[in-house]
């Protein structure tokens, strides 16, 4: 799935790397929460948890900003 980003740390930590698979799986960039100084691994998962993945966030504003007023979907 991840591997070219597991680090041996998460591995032992008895995790096995989920807190990188969900950095994965949300598309987000290697270690951009996980890596932030001072983040227990709770914290790290709750900001992963209460964030938007990026491509869908993009997809909705698109959605969005193409939508036609007084064009309803009948």
């Amino acid at each position: 799935m991840c591997e070219g980003r597991l680090r041996g740390g998460s591995l032992c930590s008895g995790y096995g790397g989920l807190d990188l698979a969900v950095e994965w799986v949300m598309a987000l960039p290697a270690d951009w929460v996980i890596d932030v100084p001072g983040l227990t691994r709770r914290q790290q998962l709750t900001m992963l948890g209460n964030s938007v993945v990026p491509p869908q966030a993009v997809a909705a504003l698109e959605d969005m900003l193409t939508c036609v007023p007084g064009k309803a979907i009948t």
